[in-house]
């Protein structure tokens, strides 16, 4: 018999209690579920926040100037927006006023390096210093199921759990990384379980796939538009006029526009900054060099035998290719890495010139199989 805080049910009437015992069998746990006091929930929440806080370029390079620090700490403070198109108009709100939607389940969509998981995070940063409400930070990306989250709650303090959680006011779930959350064949029935569970909390989620959860009002993070970029290059010392114009494009996102200046800014080139970028997404993923070759294989395979951009398409050849090269373990990374969204049918990249230089890549790794094909092929040559 479950029952909340320290009041047990009580049964006036002895005889149908007498008859739920009996039925019940002379052994009966009555477990209760004692609610969280405001300093325990609010020490919780911080525990959490300090233990998932969103990794810091500044810590993986040694030897930047101060002046290039400076700037990209004021690049994290910035104050980013979401939007979403509804009845032909452009909805546009800070990311911190999703806490206020009527929906109570929010959902911020981007590909990987747009800073979906800082805004996450300061975004339960300023609940927690500002407002009397009170986030529960979960990064997913780092558990594969609900009951390793459970566990994780449990280390975290004793007997704590969603259920526990789900019982306190003014909370709200803060989930980072559904994408990445479960990397086996049971990703979905995890996700659904998950909302289940929650179904009665409010959860701000975020995610590298639109769509992900039914019922979920769904947002793009908008990136940094191109006067902030501009300034940020220049106060770092850096060029803008050096810069073409298919490169400045990427620079919207944050991730690539930190790496441009770390990487020295002026002499960087597009496929050093994608390589990097790359191996920023792919962090805790053994043998990334294999993971690029079969990602470049597969996208070089569709480009010259000049198939439509699908998903399902792109997906089998990526298979074919994880199994040719022993490595299974990768077919769930295709959605996971952020690198590709699938819109409807359709396969989008994150950007075409990323897509380019993986097919480019593609050519070099096959280069003596395929070189005559692409010496008659005017447009895979160029």
């Amino acid at each position: 018999i479950v029952t909340e805080s320290s009041q047990f049910l009580s049964i006036e009437n002895s005889v149908i209690e007498g008859s739920i015992f009996q039925f019940l069998g002379a052994d009966v746990d009555i477990v209760t579920i004692r609610k969280l006091s405001h300093s325990e929930l609010k020490n919780i929440s911080l525990s959490l926040l300090n233990n998932f806080k969103s990794h810091s370029l500044l810590e993986e390079f040694q030897c930047i100037n101060s002046n290039v620090e400076s700037q990209i700490n004021l690049l994290t403070k910035l104050k980013r927006y979401v939007l979403k198109i509804e009845n032909n108009a452009t909805i546009r709100i800070k990311s911190n006023d999703l806490v206020e939607r009527e929906n109570s389940k929010q959902l911020i969509f981007a590909y990987g390096g747009a800073g979906k998981t800082h805004v996450l995070w300061s975004l339960g940063m300023y609940l927690y210093e500002e407002t009397n409400i009170t986030p529960v930070y979960i990064s997913l990306r780092d558990f594969s199921s609900i009951n390793e989250i459970e566990n994780y709650l449990n280390l975290l303090k004793k007997g704590l759990s969603f259920e526990v959680l789900n019982q306190s006011e003014n909370i709200i779930f803060l989930l980072d990384g559904l994408t990445e959350f479960s990397r086996n064949k049971q990703h979905k029935s995890e996700l659904k379980k998950l909302f289940s569970l929650l179904n009665s909390s409010k959860t701000i989620s975020t995610s590298r796939s639109m769509n992900i959860i039914s019922g979920c009002e769904n947002w793009n993070l908008e990136l940094i538009d191109k006067e902030q970029v501009t300034r940020f290059i220049i106060e770092s010392g850096y060029d803008i006029e050096k810069i073409d114009e298919p490169l400045f494009e990427l620079l919207s996102y944050p991730l690539l526009l930190i790496l441009y200046v770390i990487l020295g800014g002026k002499s960087t080139s597009t496929s050093e900054l994608f390589t990097e970028y790359f191996n920023q997404l792919s962090l805790d993923i053994d043998d990334k060099s294999m993971l690029h070759k079969i990602l470049s294989l597969s996208a070089m395979d569709m480009d010259i035998s000049h198939e439509d951009m699908k998903w399902a398409v792109f997906e089998n050849k990526f298979h074919q290719y994880c199994e040719k090269k022993n490595k299974d373990n990768y077919k769930p990374l295709l959605e996971k890495l952020g690198l590709f969204n699938r819109r409807g049918v359709m396969l989008e990249p994150l950007h075409d010139l990323y897509w380019e230089w993986l097919v480019g890549c593609g050519l070099i790794f096959s280069w003596v199989e395929i070189k005559d094909e692409v010496i008659e092929n005017l447009r895979v040559r160029n």
